[in-house]
């Protein structure tokens, strides 16, 4: 029982985030509107990347191989098979739209929430 609690407790946020409710965070926090809608469209992007297996040379130059591929990986992957046009293709376009939706409304806020200090 140990050990499975220990897992349960060090389960990545990605992972946990695929069982919490879409305007709530794995530990309960509620998110807001604008953040739900960042988090649905990058769940989406996220869904499309493990639809298909890239080609091994970016599999290597993306380091896609490794069990700590992030964001920065599934992004830069879905670039060339949009390219390619042997995959369906990705629009990021509704992830970046709700992206920048939240940081306009979060842009005000810096220093209140304690991402900058004065």
């Amino acid at each position: 029982m140990g050990a499975e609690r220990k897992y349960s407790q060090t389960n990545s946020f990605l992972i946990s985030i695929g069982s919490a409710t879409p305007s709530r965070t794995p530990n309960n926090k509620i998110l807001s509107p604008e953040a739900t809608a960042v988090l649905a469209e990058g769940k989406k992007l996220w869904q499309a990347y493990f639809a298909h297996t890239d080609v091994r040379a970016v599999r290597d130059e993306l380091k896609l191989n490794r069990p700590d591929a992030g964001w920065y990986q599934v992004r830069k992957a879905l670039q060339p098979r949009n390219a390619s046009g042997d995959f369906p293709p990705v629009s990021f376009k509704p992830f970046e739209t709700a992206y920048k939706t939240l940081t306009e409304k979060l842009q005000p806020m810096v220093y209140e929430l304690g991402f900058l200090k004065l």
